[in-house]
């Protein structure tokens, strides 16, 4: 399997386990024009990759993934309710993606209006890191 393909399986593992554990959630491999919220988009970290040199020549990466969760095309208490929940390590989006092997969620961060083509949603991003 090549570097790319692990990459997107492991993007996929993380859209299956939050939707696994939140069915109302809609995956987006890509972002697109238009989405249907409530919504989970993967999209690269920055930086995206971070390598570790280790003796005898072996070289380690590490990934980021930022994976944006959209509640609402509008800011309201229910859209609030449901993003902060899913910052929650209690929330099962949450705990279902930290989970995942070789997965951590390191934090939540960047809450408030993302513009997704030509509508503006209320969310929020999970930052993952991915030792593979």
């Amino acid at each position: 399997m090549s570097d790319a393909e692990h990459i997107l399986e492991t993007c996929q593992l993380i859209i299956d386990a939050a939707v696994d554990a939140d069915p109302l959630l809609r995956p987006y491999p890509v972002l697109k024009l238009a989405v249907t919220a409530p919504a989970i988009v993967i999209l690269a970290g920055d930086p995206f990759v971070t390598y570790h040199a280790r003796m005898g020549g072996i070289v380690d990466a590490a990934y980021e993934f930022d994976v944006v969760l959209l509640a609402s095309k509008v800011n309201e208490v229910a859209a609030q309710h449901r993003l902060y929940g899913w910052f929650d390590p209690r929330n099962k989006v949450y705990q279902a993606i930290d989970a995942l092997p070789g997965m951590s969620v390191v934090d939540g961060r960047n809450v408030g209006d993302y513009a997704v083509g030509e509508g503006t949603y209320w969310g929020g991003t999970l930052r993952v890191t991915y030792d593979g």
